[in-house]
């Protein structure tokens, strides 16, 4: 009876005994994060797509630079910048614990680019190799830009627009001087190319009521040898397709080898300044730059000069205001409207 009691009461102190160890928490160790402070090389094949539907253009590559040590930070990011097309995004965001593949969230915005960032870092023996996911984002507006001289403005705006939902308004000062929306070309055209133009260029603008002196197209070409855009082995044409007053209406002008043209540059010997001041047609300028003295001196040659830049511009001074939409370069029409971008990306440090 005694042994009976005896185990009776053993087999109680062991079953508090289990009860109460089991009741402690287990104190595991914190699980590590690794480091993914560096500079990563984005490569991928990103659809631009305006909001409907159509393609203006892809994203290949990009940077992706990441300041925070986040072993440091326990995973919080909040000093990284995304470049993508020329424009850079502060974004921020987390990387998660662990040794293998933690997923990585950043998001970021400029008030003109919006960017989401979702995927994980491939890590292997405790290098990291690559960064993969997907970006999801969209821009208010593309396709340009701008420049202003003193006292004046040039901006995104949604208040008129010739075609979708967005324009350009350049409201010019008192001072004489470029205000504008510039944009590179994807097309290859040089100075000869100007002989033959008949069609695919186009702009579409507004001046205001009763004001002179509306858009002007300023075509940048460069020789093979310029190294300095503003130097020497450059000129500047610009287009004068309608100097008539401003209506306050949408006005589309054709460019051609008969609209008139002015011509600003340096040869590309030792840049020395030429111009031809006086307006001939598109289709004469190439001839007429070639033969200034400046050209003929070093025995220069424009004619293979290489279009580098195209600017809409309001130049001479007075106030007034335009609005410029559908600039058609070459047949690529940059319009300044709202895209979306989505797709894969691989960031490799």
């Amino acid at each position: 009876m005694v042994r009976k009691r005896l185990l009776t009461v053993t087999m109680a102190l062991l079953m508090v005994l289990v009860l109460t160890v089991g009741w402690f928490p287990v104190l595991a160790a914190p699980v590590a994060i690794i480091n993914v402070a560096d500079t990563y090389t984005i490569r991928c094949s990103m659809p631009v797509r305006y909001l409907n539907g159509t393609t203006a253009t892809r994203i290949t590559s990009g940077t992706l630079v990441i300041s925070d040590n986040t072993t440091t930070t326990k995973g919080v990011i909040t000093n990284a910048t995304l470049t993508v097309s020329g424009a850079t995004v502060a974004v921020v965001g987390f990387v998660g614990a662990g040794s293998s593949a933690p997923r990585i969230s950043l998001i970021g915005s400029d008030g003109n680019v919006v960017v989401n960032i979702n995927g994980y870092v491939k890590v292997s023996r405790s290098v990291i190799q690559y960064i993969s996911g997907r970006a999801d984002g969209w821009l208010w507006h593309t396709g340009g830009e701008l420049g202003n001289t003193a006292n004046a403005t040039s901006a995104y705006s949604a208040a008129d627009s010739y075609n979708g939902s967005t324009s350009v308004l350049l409201t010019q000062g008192a001072t004489a001087g470029s205000t504008y929306v510039q944009v590179t070309p994807t097309i290859t055209f040089h100075v000869h190319d100007l002989d033959s133009i008949v069609s695919g260029w186009s702009l579409a603008h507004k001046l205001q009521t009763s004001k002179s002196n509306g858009a002007q197209i300023e075509l940048r070409f460069t020789a093979p040898t310029n190294v300095n855009p503003d130097g020497a082995g450059h000129v500047d044409v610009t287009l004068l397709p309608y100097q008539q007053v401003g209506t306050g209406a949408w006005v589309v002008s054709n460019i051609t080898s008969a609209t008139e043209c002015l011509a600003y540059g340096n040869d590309p010997w030792d840049g020395t300044a030429f111009s031809i001041a006086s307006p001939v047609a598109a289709s004469a300028i190439e001839a007429a730059i070639n033969a200034t003295a400046e050209m003929q001196a070093n025995s220069s040659n424009a004619s293979n000069w290489v279009l580098s830049r195209v600017r809409v511009e309001v130049w001479e001074g007075g106030a007034r205001t335009c609005y410029v939409d559908d600039l058609t370069v070459g047949g690529t029409v940059y319009g300044f409207e709202p895209v979306q971008f989505a797709g894969a990306i691989v960031a490799r440090p």
